[in-house]
């Protein structure tokens, strides 16, 4: 089984199952921690990129909500750095109340290297990965943040998260582009870069 989430194969949602039987019940992170990534004020570079995909995240994260096949582990949005492969991707389970969202960290590429372990991102990509809520721990393989919903999810938060993790965490750019892919959202497919005003 091919481990690299960011070749959009079938078998990218059975990672994301992988660890959710994994996860410890009750331990998340409240939905309110978006607020804390908002409340820096971000370049004008990065407000230029959020806002040309921030509504087609925003539109896929709803669509994947809204589907009604019950199947959690097709419940998933992947996007990626169209040039070099990195690539964040978010997954609803217990019945939507809930997402887990991870962060390449390259462990998949090494994982024989065990606790010798070193990602090869730059500390100020690690950093701004870490101020946006994902924890540096790889015991998992990709960096995680985790969220309870304490009702209709925050597409619009969600997307701002990946949008903003892309940009600082894997210098993502209009130049490189997004690619993305979710079996409920989109084939995988370069977004368009159609701006928009977030509501939020």
């Amino acid at each position: 089984m091919t481990e690299a989430g960011a070749s959009f194969g079938g078998k990218l949602s059975k990672r994301f199952g992988r660890t959710l039987r994994s996860l410890p019940l009750g331990i998340v992170l409240a939905l309110t921690g978006f607020s804390i990534a908002r409340a820096t004020a971000p370049s004008a570079d990065i407000d230029t990129f959020e806002s040309t995909y921030h509504c087609a995240v925003t539109a896929s994260i709803a669509r994947i909500h809204a589907h009604p096949h019950p199947e959690q582990m097709y419940r998933y949005l992947v996007l990626e750095n169209a040039v070099t492969h990195r690539y964040v991707q978010c997954l609803f389970f217990d019945s939507d109340r809930q997402m887990l969202c991870e962060a390449w960290s390259g462990w998949w590429e090494q994982k024989n290297s065990g606790p010798k372990f070193r990602s090869p991102l730059a500390p100020e990509q690690l950093a701004a990965l870490s101020k946006l809520g994902f924890s540096m721990d790889v015991s998992h393989g990709n960096f995680q943040r985790r969220f309870r919903f304490g009702g209709v999810p925050d597409y619009e938060g969600v997307a701002d998260l990946m949008l903003r993790a892309l940009y600082s965490g894997y210098n993502t750019t209009l130049a490189t582009g997004v690619r993305g892919e979710g079996p409920y959202a989109m084939r995988k497919t370069l977004l368009s870069k159609n701006s928009c005003i977030p509501i939020s």
